[in-house]
């Protein structure tokens, strides 16, 4: 089914093109590793759509799912046909047991969009999507290196989880306001 998940994606981006929008995030899911022949296919892929996305005006900017922010970073330097960007998520590094800020330190060349969730690990390991400020992420340090960075693009709220989805999303709007 990969073909017609390309082609549905390939229509996203004419689409979001036609908007005069730059930009369209998608889920990476878990990156192979080097000798994984999966890699190869996903390279493939990335650089097909880096290429359309540059013919087309509208990039497509992955959002990592567990990788740390080194192996992004390389799996981003291996797509040579166009431009690919980051979605940032904080809550992903969370996940992946990385410092947000650590890791924009290290993808901010590549960031085009900031995806706003928060989370925290359990005493298991697992992850729990928290409102925005009770979680592990550091606010105030990460909007400091997007201000640093001279980073200009979109701040979205998503608030994928909690009984008050849209009261969540205002009242992490509202935090951010206070701390920038």
């Amino acid at each position: 089914r990969l073909e017609a998940r390309l082609a549905a994606l390939k229509q996203a981006m004419q689409f979001a093109a036609s908007l005069k929008c730059r930009v369209v995030t998608v889920r990476l899911g878990r990156v192979p590793s080097d000798e994984s022949p999966e890699r190869g296919l996903l390279l493939g892929v990335l650089n097909d759509l880096a290429r359309y996305g540059n013919h087309i005006g509208a990039a497509v900017a992955a959002t990592p799912s567990r990788e740390s922010p080194e192996v992004l970073a390389t799996l981003l330097g291996e797509v040579t046909d166009g431009p690919l960007g980051v979605n940032f998520d904080p809550a992903a590094f969370i996940a992946a047991d990385s410092d947000p800020s650590e890791a924009f330190r290290t993808l901010y060349e590549s960031v085009v969009h900031l995806q706003v969730r928060d989370a925290v690990r359990e005493t298991d390991g697992s992850i729990l999507e928290v409102p925005v400020g009770r979680g592990e992420v550091e606010w105030d340090a990460l909007l400091a290196l997007l201000d640093e960075s001279g980073y200009r693009g979109w701040l979205t709220v998503d608030r994928t989880t909690g009984n008050d989805k849209p009261h969540d999303a205002a009242r992490a709007i509202e935090f951010l306001r206070r701390l920038g």
